[in-house]
């Protein structure tokens, strides 16, 4: 071994330029698959996304047929329910029918371009997303009843930062695992974040991205690509992480009560981060809830009679009654 390790030394000391042209030609070969692996993923990814395309229907507003904004109607207080990252109103379909047959006059909006064309995704910001819910948030005050808003995922990274930061004021919030920042176990090699800085220096700025995971379920039935928003551009991206990275500059207190509910088998979202939020957030009420059966799609994989349950013993908790 030791002489396998003198010889080493003794060739790089006696051959410097060779060594040098050795690395010369490993990097060269580095940066060329810096450049063509990029391209022949957005190549393979245009492909699929248009296999894709082909196979789901669209409204005549080019919005995915089973994912247009739900409204359950109700005489009571009002429950606004904002979707998450890829997904839409349709992952409230459980939950929203049973809140509004225990009184509640329930809405389901769709975050813009979720479900829509890439062509429209392109153009789509974050704040678009903040106003939509600012947006349908005032039309439901309208009722001069109470307003209680329902998030997952990215969509609770959003109320999250509106009533932080005092520009929604709800009666109440709860909030299902809260997309504060990426959790790094489906990551490979280098954290998500890190993969995200990489992407956004290399890949161009029409990439296509999958998202080539399977919904994370574990009591139900992970839905099919067709019935998921899996292909989005790169901006879409840039816009989540700056969303996060406002949210963590935001005033840490809210002046409505809070019901944060985790599943301990999340792989999507850091949910130690979530409870570190949790723990420090200043409200009139916290209550916490870690459900050790459900993955990252909880409005879908908790049991929904039981789930349910759940909430209306929370809102009479808080006088927010029919």
């Amino acid at each position: 071994m030791f002489d396998n390790c003198i010889v080493i030394v003794c060739n790089v000391s006696m051959n410097p330029l060779k060594r040098l042209s050795t690395y010369r030609k490993q990097a060269m070969v580095l940066l060329g698959l810096c450049i063509l692996l990029p391209l022949s993923s957005c190549a393979v990814f245009s492909y699929r996304a248009h296999r894709w395309e082909k196979s789901v229907s669209r409204d005549p507003d080019g919005v995915l047929s089973h994912a247009r904004a739900k409204t359950w109607e109700g005489e009571g207080p009002a429950i606004l329910l904002v979707h998450g990252f890829g997904d839409g109103p349709h992952v409230w379909n459980k939950l929203g029918p049973e809140l509004a047959t225990s009184g509640y006059h329930v809405r389901a909006l769709r975050l813009p371009g979720w479900n829509e064309p890439l062509d429209v995704k392109r153009s789509i910001t974050r704040d678009d997303w903040r106003n939509q819910v600012l947006k349908e948030a005032d039309i439901l005050r309208e009722r001069n009843q109470p307003l209680l808003v329902m998030a997952h995922s990215l969509g609770a990274c959003i109320v999250s930062d509106l009533v932080q930061s005092g520009r929604l004021t709800p009666d109440a919030i709860v909030l299902y695992s809260p997309l504060f920042r990426v959790s790094d176990a489906r990551s490979p090699i280098v954290s998500s974040r890190t993969w995200f800085h990489i992407g956004t220096r290399i890949l161009p700025d029409s990439f296509i991205i999958e998202s080539i995971f399977q919904e994370q379920a574990q009591n139900g039935v992970a839905r099919p690509p067709t019935k998921r928003d899996p292909f989005n551009p790169k901006n879409i991206f840039i816009e989540m992480f700056q969303l996060m990275d406002e949210r963590e500059a935001a005033p840490m207190e809210l002046p409505c009560p809070l019901y944060l509910i985790v599943a301990e088998k999340d792989r999507v979202i850091n949910t130690p981060v979530a409870l570190d939020w949790f723990q420090k957030i200043e409200a009139p009420v916290k209550k916490l809830r870690k459900d050790p059966t459900a993955g990252h799609a909880m409005p879908l994989d908790l049991e929904t009679l039981a789930e349910t349950r759940n909430l209306l013993l929370w809102f009479t908790q808080q006088g927010i009654t029919p």
